[in-house]
């Protein structure tokens, strides 16, 4: 054999085996339910209350995560992955940069895979995760086409319709509330259950911020659909302060177009809607939106 057949020879024999490694640390599909099943196993998919930074340790599950998708083969698969991913991470607090992670990922298996459609003329689940992540999380993506932005403009469409919404509601001291009626107060509405273990870390939080900020003109409204058994022993046992109104015909859930709970809308003193959740917050992500509306802490 000559030289350079043994050269040839010697590194074809080196490099087949890296290859074939590097092929065998492809994340799998099931490597990759695995990953999404712990976030959402436990605390996974109801996040304990949180007071101070990101939750650096999920963070970085998610981060992981992320990075396993994003090494998965194209296709509507990833997609699906990349989807469940977004909604996992967006209960909580993980930290800006997983968030962006999440979203670079979901950006590329739908640039890899753009042909995923929705139903009956609606964006797909995928590209109306995409559209909250860039309008309610400040996150950025590469991703430009028509199916983007039409979830884009749905979400548009959507806020305009907050914005005008309007309800006058029963609460659980017996009163009503007139949502119009609080102009002039920094306002806080979180749909919410006691039935849903992230709401109810919400609303322990959510208490704590009532108590300090009352005097300065914060109003929170908690809308529930619960029964008045099921909350009202809820917040009795948690010395609930403020307001819980009841929404048993979902007339402001739609209004509001809720589809999942917990969710969180604030309005400034103008009654104009200036923030609002992805999903469930952390009590550092509430002072975060109420700051937007002009509240700050003393």
């Amino acid at each position: 054999m000559s030289r350079r057949l043994l050269f040839a020879s010697l590194l074809l024999s080196a490099i087949v085996p890296v290859a074939l490694h590097a092929q065998a640390k492809a994340p799998s599909e099931y490597d990759i339910q695995d990953s999404l099943k712990a976030l959402a196993s436990g605390n996974g998919s109801a996040p304990a209350p949180q007071n101070g930074g990101p939750d650096v340790e999920r963070g970085k599950k998610i981060t992981a995560a992320a990075a396993q998708i994003d090494a998965f083969q194209a296709g509507n698969k990833k997609v699906q992955f990349a989807t469940q991913l977004v909604q996992l991470a967006a209960k909580g607090d993980p930290g800006k940069e997983p968030m962006q992670a999440v979203t670079d990922t979901l950006s590329k298996a739908l640039i890899e895979t753009p042909g995923t459609e929705g139903k009956k003329d609606k964006p797909a689940d995928s590209y109306m995760e995409l559209a909250r992540l860039v309008r309610y999380a400040g996150m950025t993506t590469t991703v430009s086409n028509p199916q983007l932005a039409n979830a884009e403009a749905v979400l548009v469409e959507r806020d305009a319709d907050v914005q005008k919404a309007d309800f006058t509601l029963p609460t659980l001291d017996g009163k009503k509330v007139t949502l119009s009626q609080l102009k002039g107060k920094i306002v806080l509405v979180n749909f919410t259950s006691a039935a849903c273990p992230s709401c109810q870390g919400e609303m322990v939080n959510l208490n704590l911020i009532y108590q300090h900020f009352e005097p300065q003109g914060l109003v929170i409204l908690s809308v529930t659909d619960d029964d008045l058994k099921q909350i009202g022993n809820f917040a009795s046992r948690n010395s609930l302060k403020y307001p819980i109104a009841f929404d048993t015909f979902h007339k402001a859930k739609e209004q509001f177009h809720v589809d999942q709970m917990p969710r969180t809308f604030v309005f400034d003193r103008d009654g104009k809607l200036v923030a609002e959740s992805l999903d469930a917050s952390t009590q550092a992500q509430f002072f975060r939106m109420l700051a937007r509306a002009g509240l700050k802490p003393q």
